[in-house]
């Protein structure tokens, strides 16, 4: 986890630029001279000194732009880390120095596109369908019956869950699958319908996850039955079928902002795996509060199996399955869901 560090921000706004910048459809924008700003840290790069050599004050820049805008903040101890994903990506676009790829990031017309490339450098973990098989084991075996005894009357005959963080589309076909699958064998649920609703802040992720097309080895954990039924040769490749893709819908959002994450309600359950440890402490609040507004009365959040909402919200109770956990929205009106 990223250690926390007391900041004071200080706005730099350099060459008259000023214009709006990386700001999502709805939400305030932010201008240029807005994302130039600095953190100071209180405390010094020790970690850096030891190594011999203090941290060049633009990968620092580069940092505070990360941080700014996705919310993934970089300690000292994970600098190197960033200076290589980011020499990576001044090798890609022919980047001289660390302070010309700052302005890459801050000033070029591109700039929004290039960041999203630089934070996709960072997060080039593997990732393949049915990654937590026991989570949608739950989801089929206990979340969903709950679910439809809450809602079974018309016209409540509707399931919604959200991927947060949804990376190149994993995730929500696997929802998606699993929840056809359990339509498919529950005649009580054949009037019902669902909807998985996916986001992620990188754009190229998400046109990665609509075209829906993926190697064998990613469809490693998917059964047998649902590899024949759910894909279909694409080349030397496998794409999802065209009723699975008709379940998820995907769409850009950045969890940071408040006004972008608005629109997300009603949700029945939440999936957001691998997605908090990126987050600092504050980052993490803010965006399990938005969980909590997103989600219907009693409504299920799913996050990774090294990850926990202790200390982070008081506004959900955990709840254990087979070799798995949820969390669930406490609901005042009702009674708390306790262990199951």
């Amino acid at each position: 986890m990223p250690c926390r560090l007391r900041r004071r921000w200080l706005l730099r706004v350099s060459d008259g630029i000023d214009g709006p910048l990386l700001g999502s459809k709805g939400a305030p924008q932010l201008t240029h001279g807005e994302l130039r700003m600095r953190t100071e840290t209180a405390v010094p790069a020790e970690n850096w000194r030891r190594l011999g050599k203090a941290p060049d004050p633009y990968l620092q820049r580069i940092r505070d732009v990360v941080y700014q805008v996705a919310g993934i903040f970089q300690s000292d101890e994970n600098l190197p880390f960033l200076e290589e994903c980011a020499r990576k990506r001044m090798q890609a676009v022919d980047a001289n120095s660390l302070r010309q790829y700052y302005d890459r990031l801050t000033v070029r017309r591109d700039r929004e596109a290039e960041l999203h490339r630089l934070v996709g450098e960072m997060n080039l973990g593997e990732t393949c369908f049915f990654r937590n098989p026991l989570q949608l084991e739950a989801l089929r075996r206990v979340v969903l019956p709950a679910i439809c005894q809450d809602k079974n009357r018309p016209p409540c005959h509707h399931v919604r869950v959200w991927s947060a963080g949804c990376a190149t589309g994993e995730e929500p076909y696997s929802l998606a699958m699993s929840l056809m699958e359990t339509m498919e064998a529950e005649e009580t649920l054949q009037e019902w319908t669902f909807e998985v609703l996916a986001t992620d802040w990188n754009n190229g992720f998400l046109e990665k996850a609509k075209e829906g097309i993926y190697s064998l080895h990613a469809l490693r954990h998917v059964p047998p039955s649902l590899q024949q039924k759910c894909f279909r040769p694409c080349r030397d490749q496998f794409q999802v079928t065209d009723e699975v893709k008709a379940m998820v819908s995907f769409h850009p959002l950045n969890l940071l902002e408040e006004h972008s994450v608005s629109w997300a309600k009603d949700m029945d359950a939440i999936f957001c795996c691998n997605v908090l440890i990126h987050f600092d402490g504050s980052a993490q609040r803010q965006t399990i509060q938005r969980f909590h507004d997103s989600l219907l009365p009693n409504g299920y959040l799913f996050v990774g199996n090294s990850e926990s909402l202790y200390g982070v919200s008081d506004n959900f109770r955990l709840v254990h399955f087979p070799g798995s956990t949820a969390y669930r929205k406490v609901c005042l009106q009702s009674p708390a869901a306790g262990v199951i």
